[in-house]
């Protein structure tokens, strides 16, 4: 099938010296992806811990904005009690000093902190907490006479807590001055029933701040991968009361067995873009390595399981296959129902062949039908190829020919033929990988919140990634997120985002699954967006429709792309309709590429790969 060459663009790919030699008609718009995905890998190498002391600079509040938050909070119509939670058991002096001094600190000021020691072996500890309570009144103190753990320590300070809602703070990190305002400023928006916060990392002896996470809106789906919310946690008390508060047989994993059962109870749950919070980096601290407590995985493989059992899914919960630290919850079939692959294509023997066969040899699923919607074809090969496929009952070959090509008629006109329950929009030129695909797809597609479920693609040769969901908003209007990044070579965050299954605005078309009965009442792609932005229409169609969008890294395909573009003479053809597609997409979806919620503004939009936005606030 013929692309539009802007999808190569908008990727910003990189291709090898040799794949240039062997498609010489589009080395102009390969030599230009190649130098756009240098500028993204200098900006990468040359320093993403630079670029955030840059950021830092830019978005720190100044000593006089921060004195003008203290009198606009007093003028607030909302001014809620805002209890901290710390636990503390033989904290270093210095670090609970700071901690402490973080919330004294707070530009608003309606606020106590109810410290509880979990009976420290160091008297020192707690002659710290009764210095500062002597000081300031809305410190408050408990004293545990044996080790509780984190847990129903924790659940004592709740208890004890006045205030409406409940912040959860970390003994040895700091809450940054401007957090509780911008709560605050959050809760008079909206009486949210759970807030939460960007945040990074300090240094043990806190002169240096480093590691940003710049978090999506709620993701539901990347909550049960990894515990991405973690800091800074505001919960609505009476919410947290409501689920029995924190249970002691997760410590470990306590505050991600919490936010999984309050976020499942919670009404409204939002997502203040700006780091508020700072992680000690300390060696019995997980903000550097999950294994320095050996006991976490198996707390948060039982947690997950819980939240689970209690929703009623089946699923299988494993370690992830790229990274340790992360987690997989594969969904169990509910059945087999049939699912139909709909592959536009024209000619191109070689590349439809392989896609083909692929599906053929590796897909370890059985229901499912092959409809292949032809354009026009004149090649005797494919003619002679489609004969012999005719032969196979998986197989459905469909001629759907227009003056004028256009994507999204084509494949609407394959599914609306299709006798599949489920569909998966596949491109021909297309290779999979993963033998379990369909039935990876399949089990976040079966369930009733889901819209569509997206692949993670790759250019062929060096695992080179095409497509891990799409960005709305980048590149001035969207693109595929990561794309020409190589995964070999991604930092922690990229990876956060790369290997985990997780909440998407788009999923691009040239591998996804959606159910048939949903893809017809949508009323297919938009014949307006004929070759570019359908997927991207599409799935902010399905969000409207109160769906979720899914990126399953596990599932994965080769996308030769750039064998797909046809003759570049007939670029001028595309170039028309890729300006209409692309102010049609900026009049109807102006909000989604002001905030994708799924992709942190405090990342730039020029990139696809999670570069920070160093001036713009």
């Amino acid at each position: 099938m013929k692309q539009s060459i802007h999808r190569l663009k908008r990727a910003g790919i990189t291709q090898s010296k040799k794949l240039i030699k062997k498609q010489p008609k589009i080395k102009k718009a390969l030599i230009k992806s190649i130098r756009l995905t240098e500028k993204i890998t200098r900006t990468t190498i040359l320093g993403r811990s630079q670029s955030y002391q840059t950021w830092l600079k830019n978005h720190t509040p100044t000593t006089q904005q921060l004195e003008s938050q203290r009198r606009a909070s007093k003028s607030l119509k909302y001014k809620p009690l805002i209890s901290i939670i710390v636990p503390t058991y033989n904290t270093p002096a210095k670090l609970l000093k700071a901690c402490i001094e973080s919330v004294v600190s707070q530009s608003y000021e309606k606020w106590e902190m109810i410290i509880i020691d979990d009976c420290s072996k160091t008297e020192k500890t707690r002659e710290i907490i009764k210095a500062y309570q002597q000081e300031d009144s809305r410190i408050k103190s408990i004293f545990n006479d044996k080790n509780l753990h984190i847990a129903e320590t924790t659940n004592k300070g709740i208890n004890l807590a006045q205030g409406q809602y409940i912040g959860l703070l970390d003994h040895d990190d700091v809450l940054y001055p401007h957090a509780l305002f911008s709560v605050a400023v959050a809760l008079n928006e909206h009486k949210h029933d759970f807030i939460y916060s960007d945040e990074d990392k300090i240094s043990e002896n806190g002169k240096n701040r480093s590691n940003p996470f710049f978090k999506p809106d709620w993701s539901p789906d990347f909550l049960r991968s990894i515990n991405y919310i973690t800091h800074f946690a505001v919960l609505k008390k009476e919410l947290i009361t409501s689920i029995g508060g924190l249970r002691a047989e997760y410590d470990g994993a306590q505050d991600w067995d919490l936010f999984l059962r309050a976020t499942m109870q919670a009404k409204s749950i939002h997502h203040v873009q700006d780091i508020l919070y700072g992680w000690r980096m300390s060696s019995n601290s997980t903000a550097q390595d999950t294994g320095a407590k050996p006991y976490v995985v198996q707390a948060q493989k039982k947690a997950l399981l819980a939240d689970l059992k209690t929703r009623n899914i089946e699923a299988e919960v494993t370690r992830s296959r790229f990274i340790k630290d992360y987690w997989e919850v594969n969904y169990c079939l509910e059945s087999s129902p049939k699912v139909s692959i709909v592959i536009p294509t024209k000619n191109q023997y070689k590349v439809i062949s392989r896609c083909i066969e692929s599906i053929f040899k590796k897909s370890t699923y059985r229901n499912y039908e092959v409809v292949i919607v032809d354009t026009g074809s004149d090649d005797k090969r494919i003619v002679d190829y489609y004969e012999r496929l005719k032969k196979d009952k998986r197989v459905n070959i469909l001629s759907f020919i227009e003056p004028k090509f256009s994507f999204a008629n084509t494949a609407n006109f394959g599914s609306s033929k299709a006798s599949g329950e489920f569909l998966i929009m596949l491109n021909n030129d297309t290779e999979v990988i993963t033998p379990n695909w369909i039935e990876l797809m399949l089990g976040d597609a079966q369930r009733p919140e889901v819209g569509s479920v997206g692949a993670r693609l790759y250019f062929p040769g060096n695992k080179i990634l095409q497509h891990a969901g799409i960005g709305i908003g980048l590149g001035g209007y969207a693109a595929n997120i990561l794309g020409g990044s190589e995964a070999e070579r991604l930092n922690s965050i990229q990876k956060l985002y790369a290997d985990n299954k997780r909440n998407v605005a788009a999923n691009t078309g040239a591998c996804m699954m959606i159910r048939a009965n949903l893809f017809s009442q949508l009323r297919g792609f938009d014949k307006d967006f004929s070759v570019t932005y359908n997927d991207v229409d599409l799935g902010l169609r399905i969000l409207k429709k109160g769906y979720a969008n899914i990126y399953n890294p596990a599932v994965e395909l080769t996308h030769h792309e750039s064998i797909s573009l046809g003759n570049p003479d007939e670029i001028k053809r595309d170039s028309a309709e890729f300006s209409a597609s692309k102010k049609l997409l900026a009049k109807r979806w102006p909000n989604y590429i002001k905030n994708d919620p799924y992709y942190n503004n405090n990342y730039s939009k020029n990139f696809s790969n999670f570069t920070i936005n160093v001036y713009e606030k």
